[in-house]
Formats: C-alpha cells, sequence, structure tokens
C-alpha cells in the first residue's frame, strides 16, 4: 500500500477514500495502543477499543464538516482525539464501576431478596436480566473470587487482558440494567 502525506491522506479523506482508514490504523495504531497500555494501565483490547473509535470519530469530523483544515499532523489529531476518549473511559471505569463492585460483592447470588436492601436488591435484579457470559464471568470472579487468570482457564478466554476486558463490558452491561431498574 502506498503511503500517503498528511495532506494527501486527509484530503483523500474528505473526497471519501474509506479504504485509507485502514492505513491510518496500520500506520499508528501499534503506537497507541503500545503507549495507551503503559500510560494508563488498560487492557490491549481497551485500548484497541478507544483507537478504533477514536479513528471512526477523525473520520466523521471530516466527513461533517467540523474538520475542513487539518492544521497539525493526522498522528496528532488522532491521538487528541484519542486521550479524550480513554480520560473519559478510565475515569468511567474508575467511578460507574467502583461503587457497582462494591454493591456486586454485597449481594449473595441466592439470597432471599426481603433480607436485601433496596439498593442490592436491585443490584440482583440486574444480575438475574444480565444472561450469559457475563452473569459466569461475574460469579466466578465476585462470588467465588476467581483470579483473572482462572476464569481466563474456565471459560476458555484466550488470556488475563480478555477477562479484564470482557469484566469492563459486562459490568457496562450490568450498569445500564441497573440503571433502568432504579428507574422503575
Amino acid at each position: 500500500m502506498r503511503k500517503y502525506s498528511d495532506k494527501d491522506l486527509f484530503d483523500r479523506l474528505k473526497s471519501g477514500e474509506t479504504s485509507l482508514l485502514v492505513e491510518i490504523y496500520q500506520r499508528y495504531g501499534a503506537e497507541w495502543i503500545s503507549w495507551s497500555k503503559f500510560k494508563y494501565k488498560v487492557a490491549n483490547e481497551v485500548a484497541e477499543d478507544v483507537f478504533q473509535e477514536s479513528v471512526i470519530v477523525f473520520y466523521s469530523n471530516i466527513k461533517s464538516g467540523k474538520l475542513t483544515v487539518l492544521t497539525s499532523s493526522v498522528k496528532t489529531y488522532l491521538f487528541a482525539i484519542a486521550k479524550r476518549k480513554m480520560a473519559n473511559a478510565v475515569r468511567d471505569y474508575r467511578f460507574d464501576y467502583v461503587d457497582l463492585e462494591v454493591e456486586i460483592e454485597g449481594v449473595e447470588m441466592f439470597n432471599d431478596p426481603f433480607v436485601l436492601s433496596d439498593e442490592k436488591q436491585k443490584i440482583a435484579q440486574a444480575l438475574a436480566k444480565l444472561g450469559e457470559p457475563c452473569n459466569q464471568l461475574l460469579q466466578l470472579f465476585y462470588f467465588e473470587e476467581n483470579s483473572t487468570e482462572a476464569i481466563a482457564n474456565k471459560m476458555d478466554y484466550k488470556n488475563e487482558e480478555v477477562v479484564s476486558t470482557q469484566k469492563l463490558r459486562c459490568l457496562k452491561k450490568l450498569r445500564q440494567l441497573w440503571k433502568t431498574i432504579e428507574n422503575y
């Protein structure tokens, strides 16, 4: 594949050559993933997701007319988007999930719902609606206190990073279910 200059790449993207998004990913993806894993201490999959979303935002900004002139390098602009997205992802994880994790740990899977506090009852309802593989993963992690390595082996995940990423996604899904139950 021909390597385009930033200006040429930008102009071609403006004209709709979406195939060049692959070049952008190949050119900058590995560097972003490596740097963000070190800087933010996130799983590989989280870094990849953030970078993919950032490439999409970059292209959307071009197509919508929000970005008409590139005043920096493609890499600088793209990494600025990715840094904001990663900061939001890390912040959301820290603040949204810490409280939820504490509440999950206080819920016994088969407790009498009348004994649980209202908050724990709502979490128990959300857990019941969560579905697989999230139920199994959270059960293994919070209630049986398995390590991510043990969970990877039991659930046939590739490695511990995949377990961590899947746990993050499951907690996000659980949080959404919890919020809908809270609003009733």
